[in-house]
């Protein structure tokens, strides 16, 4: 397979539009088109293209290793389509499509009312704790959450992110505060978390009942 075919094979497979490859990666339409036909043998942003469509560059470029789609796709054809893979806290760190996780998965999925299944990154988490039962909202011990790891976030999204050196992900609203972003838990009984954390994925649907 040709880097034309691997970089058209893996823009569909992320649903984007050769006009939205271009703007994430930060070319013109021209370029993408010249590169998918053929006509462009080679690029200067193979690592701006790799990380846009989530795939190794060394597999974008020249072809090494495993095909990441093969590996989507064996996974989605355990999943039935409407239902999401639940997997574990830990999991969550490093989950995506291509991990050895993914690739493995033989756990519990839950039906999901997401929209059409686009990002196939998108997995579940079933809530611990009470750190999440607030006033006004609550997600309860149980309950399932929806993540996308490849929705932007913005203040006031309830988001699973890791702390630096631990051990498992959390479940927090990210809120803006003087500017810094912290992960604000709905129970005050919880410590908030100002600084040392990276954001895994945004929360996009919240299931309360138990499968």
């Amino acid at each position: 397979m040709t880097l034309a075919k691997r970089l058209r094979k893996a823009r569909r497979e992320r649903n984007l539009t050769q006009k939205e490859l271009a703007a994430l990666v930060g070319i013109s339409q021209q370029t993408v088109q010249e590169l998918e036909s053929g006509e462009s043998k080679s690029s200067n942003h193979i690592m701006k293209f790799s990380k846009a469509l989530q795939v190794k560059a060394g597999w974008l470029q020249f072809g090494e290793g495993n095909d990441p789609f093969e590996a989507m796709s064996d996974l989605y054809k355990k999943i039935p389509h409407g239902r999401v893979p639940v997997i574990e806290w830990k999991q969550a760190i490093q989950w995506s499509i291509e991990s050895e996780d993914a690739i493995n998965f033989s756990g519990k999925t839950i039906a999901s009312p997401c929209p059409e299944r686009k990002n196939k990154n998108i997995f579940s988490l079933r809530i611990k704790g009470d750190s999440m039962i607030g006033k006004n909202m609550a997600f309860t011990e149980g309950s399932y959450i929806v993540i996308d790891p490849d929705q932007n976030h913005k203040e006031g999204d309830y988001v699973v992110a890791i702390k630096s050196a631990a051990k498992e992900a959390v479940f927090r609203q990210l809120i803006t505060e003087g500017g810094n972003d912290i992960l604000v838990p709905l129970n005050p009984q919880y410590k908030t978390i100002e600084e040392d954390f990276h954001i895994i994925g945004v929360m996009i649907v919240h299931i309360n009942y138990f499968i």
